[in-house]
């Protein structure tokens, strides 16, 4: 059963993925060094597919879930019937229990309408000895703190935003043990030239706590 929340932010995702013409470059996932050929791989919140059409080329049995319906048959037409797409919300997923050796939830854990829910229901359909890898917006980003701004400021959409610890306690609170934690810098793509090189050295001399995004990848507790 949907409730009123679930179809305000279907509605806004939906026309959100119809009027976006812009993606990251699939030379921006650089994830792909935490995972190995074969094997079932979940992305959740997988928007249009982008990412599962490189994991495919991996060798990955490759599945996809989004609140959006308008992304998942963007998705269908850009994989041609190599991966399989369900649209509906991470709180709710279709699979039985220990399915997946992998699972992604890559720049939107900070947008599900609830949290916990949505990681118990991955640590379900996550094998015992699987990965789980998410990337998270942090809170303490030193580019806020010069702009003002926080996050992507959607007016539309839920949007939560935490620490590095803030992010490491949610996962820990529900099963999941942290097993590393990297700097994504993915957001340097969309600069060019002596921006890009600029942003990159500020990149290495910032400190960890204060950079874009987080990338914890985790197993079962």
């Amino acid at each position: 059963m949907t409730t009123n929340l679930e179809e305000k932010v279907k509605s806004y995702y939906d026309q959100f993925y119809a009027e976006k013409k812009e993606w990251l470059p699939l030379e921006a996932y650089y994830f792909f060094k935490y995972l190995k050929p074969q094997g079932r791989l979940l992305d959740v919140a997988c928007g249009n597919g982008y990412f599962i059409i490189n994991a495919i080329k991996y060798g990955l049995e490759c599945y996809g879930v989004d609140i959006s319906s308008e992304a998942i048959k963007i998705a269908e037409n850009l994989t041609n019937g190599k991966a399989k797409f369900y649209a509906t919300p991470a709180e709710r997923l279709p699979f039985e229990n220990n399915f997946f050796d992998y699972i992604t939830i890559l720049g939107s854990l900070e947008h599900f309408m609830d949290k916990e829910k949505s990681l118990n229901e991955v640590k379900r359909v996550l094998k015992k000895d699987g990965q789980l890898l998410v990337t998270v917006p942090n809170a303490n980003f030193w580019g806020y703190k010069i702009t003002g701004k926080k996050g992507t400021e959607q007016q539309d959409a839920i949007e939560t935003l935490y620490s590095l610890q803030g992010w490491k306690e949610l996962l820990e609170k529900n099963g999941f043990k942290v097993l590393q934690v990297d700097d994504d810098s993915s957001i340097l793509w969309k600069f060019k030239g002596l921006k890009n090189l600029g942003l990159k050295i500020i990149w290495k001399i910032v400190p960890f706590k204060y950079t874009y995004q987080f990338m914890f990848l985790c197993k079962k507790a």
